[in-house]
């Protein structure tokens, strides 16, 4: 339990209100000016909790968005398959729906920070084709060789693997 302690005569309370109740009696003028002094681990805590967070979101890295919220397009890529990136508010509208309203799947890849097969694109493209709610498109920013994202859902793979993107994309 956190104390605190009268930074005038170094009595301790165990709470805020008792504090303020003895710096009123005990201290009447001025008490207001007096230093408030927490003892225990809550401010470490604080501090261990912010920089968690800030580390685990920084180590995550750039990835494909899983939801639709924020600014989107309501418009489609003209082609299922691009070799041009997609822009983030259509890689959402595509999350959100895809003609005939069912929730799309983006299968985007990195061969620009990654080392890629030859053939990659070509694998990963006759994939895609399979499937009228997939869309496939390099995605150059991302801090990952190949990620399937869906509504609220993603698979972040260093090699391909079909049965793995199968798997993703026929459990949407």
């Amino acid at each position: 339990m956190a104390k605190i302690r009268c930074s005038r005569c170094k009595s301790t309370f165990a709470s805020k209100q008792a504090w303020k109740q003895h710096l009123r009696a005990k201290h009447p003028r001025g008490w207001r000016l007096y230093q408030l002094k927490v003892y225990g681990g809550g401010g470490l805590l604080a501090v261990g909790l912010v920089t968690g967070i800030v580390l685990y979101f920084s180590a995550r890295g750039v990835l494909p968005p899983t939801s639709f919220a924020g600014p989107h397009v309501e418009t489609w890529p003209d082609a299922r398959v691009s070799d041009t990136p997609l822009s983030i508010p259509q890689q959402k509208h595509i999350i959100e729906h895809v003609p005939g309203g069912r929730p799309g799947v983006l299968l985007q890849y990195n061969c620009e920070k990654f080392t890629c097969e030859p053939d990659l694109v070509d694998k990963l493209a006759q994939i895609a084709l399979r499937y009228p709610h997939v869309y496939m498109a390099p995605y150059p920013e991302m801090d990952a060789k190949i990620v399937l994202s869906a509504l609220n859902a993603q698979r972040v793979l260093e090699e391909f693997d079909e049965a793995q993107i199968v798997e993703f994309i026929e459990g949407r």
